[in-house]
């Protein structure tokens, strides 16, 4: 090992050079070793078909908040073929770890529609077999995840100015 090296210089020189620094025998170091926790994200990302609302979300696993909302605003207007989409986003730093992010009831005039959730190399996001609201996120060192919870409202108001 590189122990093993030093060791060698120093027993055929008298002398161990550290990187520019030149130790002789009898000369004292002291060695700082930092180790720093790599940290990855999740991304909390909610969209709202058909229009915009406030939606209650809760955490389990710290730093991510036990709860939190997400107020959804239209990024995409409603046209002849598709409702309006809106959406809001937020990111939790976290170290490696288990958590677990589930959204709360829906807001009246609004049905949960789907949860997805996407990783990057060992991490994982899935949703849960016993709450569809609810995903169950393993953050690995070398990846992040996404997860996305869809709502539709009920009843959408047509885009036209008349009724039937």
């Amino acid at each position: 090992g590189l122990g093993d090296v030093y060791k060698r210089q120093a027993q055929n020189s008298g002398q161990l050079n550290l990187g520019g620094m030149t130790l002789s025998e009898g000369d004292n170091v002291v060695c700082t070793i930092t180790n720093t926790r790599k940290t990855r994200t999740i991304t909390v990302i909610k969209q709202a078909i058909g229009g915009s609302a406030i939606f209650d979300f809760a955490g389990v696993g710290a730093p991510v908040s036990p709860s939190f909302t997400l107020s959804t605003t239209t990024n995409t207007p409603a046209t002849d073929a598709s409702p309006a989409l809106s959406s809001a986003q937020t990111q939790f730093t976290v170290p490696s770890g288990a958590y677990t992010i589930s959204e709360g009831a829906s807001p009246d005039g609004w049905d949960f529609t789907s949860l997805a959730c996407v990783a990057g190399g060992s991490s994982s996001g899935v949703q849960s077999p016993a709450n569809a609201r609810q995903a169950q996120i393993t953050v690995a060192n070398d990846g992040d995840v996404t997860c996305t919870w869809t709502n539709t409202t009920l009843s959408r108001t047509p885009p036209w100015p008349w009724a039937w």
